[in-house]
């Protein structure tokens, strides 16, 4: 089975408090290799075009990436390429490692990255400047653009404390537009939670989650999910 992007919530720690976080405040639990098992030999998966890790802030998960190319390599499944963007708080020597191995184990990188995030939210909350230097020699490492929350032009979604942020300051933001339906998986992107939670978009709050997801990977294989209309 071929999945154009899969989205892997690694974790939902965080060391910031960000207040236009989508997601809600941190939660103090990662994503198993159990899980991560029950995900990639679960579904007969062949090939994936891009893997993104997220979270939480997914450099606090390093292991999880690791698991990922370990099941990978054991079950003969390549990987293009990938996508991860940090905070900036603390870049490890162990997160950087592991970068560098998993540029080294996907298969076609034209398109890989690994962003620092520069909102003035992240720069508010402390980002370690010279960590922030040592990433930067990655050749596939770079700055995301700087996100000004204060601006009512930026559309801060309306989801975890974005919602509440956006409320506050009197701004519109950007609401949810995902109605639950059925997983394309050689076209859109497939999100599955650190509980193996499985959900066709990656825009919303924990407790939204918890609302929309689709299936579990413990119970529910992909394949059967493509076909299966879900009711909001």
């Amino acid at each position: 089975m071929y999945i154009r992007e899969l989205i892997i919530e690694v974790t939902r720690r965080c060391n910031m408090a960000c207040g236009h976080c989508m997601r809600g405040d941190a939660q103090a639990v990662d994503m198993t290799r159990e899980t991560m098992a029950k995900l990639l030999e679960g579904n007969d998966i062949d090939q994936i075009g891009t893997v993104t890790f997220t979270g939480g802030e997914p450099s606090l998960n390093v292991q999880a990436i690791r698991d990922f190319m370990d099941i990978c390599r054991a079950n003969g499944i390549e990987v293009g390429g990938f996508y991860i963007a940090t905070n900036g708080k603390r870049i490890s020597e162990e997160f950087i490692h592991v970068l560098m191995d998993l540029y080294m184990f996907c298969s076609d990188n034209e398109m890989s990255a690994v962003e620092v995030s520069r909102s003035i939210w992240h720069q508010n909350e402390g980002q370690d400047e010279y960590d922030i230097e040592r990433l930067m020699i990655l050749r596939f490492a770079r700055e995301r653009n700087n996100l000004n929350p204060y601006d009512k032009d930026t559309r801060i979604i309306n989801q975890g404390r974005g919602k509440e942020f956006n409320e506050a300051h009197g701004f519109e933001g950007k609401d949810l537009t995902y109605t639950p339906d059925v997983l394309n998986l050689e076209d859109e992107s497939v999100y599955v939670n650190v509980h193996g939670d499985i959900l066709p978009d990656c825009d919303m709050s924990y407790e939204t989650q918890e609302e929309l997801k689709l299936g579990n990977v413990y119970q529910d294989k992909l394949v059967d999910l493509v076909d299966q209309e879900v009711e909001a």
